[in-house]
């Protein structure tokens, strides 16, 4: 998109190099990358977003081609905020650049939609960018099998107060907030009192919005803190998250699983003597993604009887072994395979298991929430030979979300990345909530040892928190390589193990969900303000500017 076609542009630069879109896009850019995880500078989010906001503010984009260097503005921050991606394997450089690429897009359209609102509607840009900017975060949760990492709204995390108003609309909410209080001070900051006879009020109302807004924020977050805050005495759940660190691997290795199984078969006897020493029981012990080696093979009816009968008979078997190791209900993540018919390939279900205190199997989970690149192929399904290009296998999505209901208690098992996205975990508790299972506890157990010592295992587990505060329910963590944790349904991290380290986290949980108004409605703030934005993008062809 160009600026020609709209309004017209200068075809020599007309301003110095620094204030031109290239310039500002990577300054706005770096700033946010600082604000990330690695570094966390969640102060700089506050500012990140005001060279875009000058921008889409200022008189007609200098130079030509503003809106290919403002993508390119864009595919700097997420080829640098999700630099991690490459180091799960030399081919998965390209998906970074894919995925970067892709997501470089929003900058531009951000610039673009806010623009319209600004300089054609004359809307205040307080007003306008938040909206713009929630609607772009939708959508990056929503195409393509959605991505929401390194959001604008999660370098707040540690603001405990401030981020409770995700249970209001989910993180979006929280980005928003960050934006309209940034495009506020742009106003103070960039408004020229010689061209805009509107300056004598549009500066005051900008602080008195953004002044409420962070107010607003802090009293809501105060009061649901309160709200929900727990009696000293409440019954609690003691988990034992067992965390591994076994490299994942792409290549074939015949000795993994049985390496794999030994290493946390070791680590469950560690963590049952230091039990049994602490005199404390334990209620559920928790495996990570995969982590069970031993995979359920199940065939549709008539077919390999004899075969059937073995495979189920071995997965039980080592199932009551580890239960009677561990001397616990277990939650494992392990594989499923499911031969539908004699001539065709199996399907393969990244999936959980649970298994009762007596060692009985009482139901599994398979995610539904796929990672493209990572777990499929797009059209896979369609050309198989696909896969023999990728160092990765088809693996087939569960059709719908499980309860495990252990001592009275309802834990919902979530896998991997379907905690990094909002409308995923929501939609599954709402689901079961109907059939009157409402989850007492959310359990992730994911594998991210892919990623070494990343700023990946942060951004995951920032993630997971907040979808914590969005269903105000407790979260427990088992990662292979970490970072394992215990959430309480505020979001808060109440406790988190050593990345890399083979350890054994006990922690004590407090059951039970509360209402949010997220919960209830959904994504419904964020789709309004996408149909805002989409209403601003079309403006911005067909009305001149003010």
């Amino acid at each position: 998109m160009s600026d020609a076609t709209v309004e017209p542009t200068a075809t020599l630069s007309s301003e110095p190099w620094y204030r031109g879109p290239l310039a500002l896009g990577l300054l706005g850019s770096a700033l946010l990358v600082f604000a990330q995880p690695l570094w966390s500078w969640g102060f700089l989010a506050w500012v990140a977003p005001l060279p875009w906001i000058y921008l889409a503010t200022q008189s007609p984009l200098d130079g030509r081609r503003p809106y290919l260097k403002l993508w390119l503005a864009g595919f700097a921050y997420w080829f640098f905020a999700i630099h991690w991606i490459r180091l799960a394997h030399p081919a998965t450089f390209f998906g970074l650049l894919l995925l970067a690429g892709y997501l470089g897009i929003y900058v531009p359209l951000f610039v673009y939609a806010t623009r319209a609102g600004v300089r054609k509607l004359g809307a205040p840009v307080w007003l306008v960018a938040p909206i713009v900017w929630v609607a772009i975060e939708w959508l990056e949760a929503h195409l393509l099998g959605g991505f929401l990492m390194a959001a604008l709204g999660h370098t707040q995390i540690e603001q405990t107060k401030l981020i409770q108003i995700a249970d209001l609309a989910g993180a979006y909410l929280v980005s928003g907030l960050v934006m309209l209080v940034s495009s506020a001070a742009s106003e103070l900051l960039f408004l020229n009192r010689r061209r805009e006879r509107t300056a004598a009020w549009r500066q005051p109302i900008a602080v008195i919005v953004a002044t409420a807004a962070i107010l607003g924020a802090d009293w809501y977050g105060d009061q649901r803190l309160r709200e929900l805050e727990l009696p000293a005495d409440a019954p609690t759940r003691r988990i034992a998250l067992i965390q591994g660190n076994e490299r994942a691997v792409w290549t074939a290795d015949p000795d993994r699983d049985q390496r794999v199984m030994e290493h946390y078969i070791e680590l469950t006897r560690k963590a049952r003597t230091q039990i049994d020493a602490e005199g404390v029981p334990v209620d559920l012990f928790v495996w990570p993604e995969g982590a069970f080696r031993t995979p359920m093979v199940t065939f549709a009816p008539g077919i390999y009887e004899e075969e059937a009968k073995q495979a189920d008979e071995t997965i039980r078997s080592d199932l009551a072994q580890l239960q009677k190791i561990a001397g616990a209900p277990l939650l494992l993540g392990f594989d499923r395979v499911h031969f539908g018919s004699e001539d065709q390939p199996g399907s393969v279900y990244n999936s959980a298991v649970a298994v009762d205190g007596e060692g009985v199997v009482l139901e599994t989970y398979a995610k539904t929430h796929l990672v493209m690149f990572g777990e499929y192929v797009p059209f896979g399904t369609w050309f198989p030979a696909i896969y023999s290009l990728f160092p990765i296998g088809g693996v087939t999505a569960g059709e719908g979300p499980a309860a495990f209901v252990i001592d009275d208690v309802c834990y919902m098992p979530t896998i991997c990345y379907e905690t990094v996205i909002p409308h995923v975990v929501r939609s599954q508790v709402v689901e079961l909530a109907r059939e009157g299972k409402r989850p007492d506890v959310l359990v992730n157990v994911t594998n991210d040892s892919w990623f070494y010592d990343s700023s990946e295992l942060t951004m995951h587990l920032v993630c997971s928190r907040l979808r914590a505060i969005e269903c105000r329910t407790p979260l427990v963590a088992a990662a292979n390589g970490g970072l394992s944790a215990n959430v309480d349904r505020c979001g808060r991290l109440l406790a988190v193990s050593q990345p890399m380290t083979p350890q054994v986290l006990l922690v004590d949980v407090v059951p039970g969900g509360a209402e949010s108004t997220y919960l209830a409605h959904g994504d419904t703030f964020a789709i309004a303000c996408l149909v805002v934005t989409l209403c601003l993008v079309a403006t911005g062809w067909f009305v001149r500017p003010k």
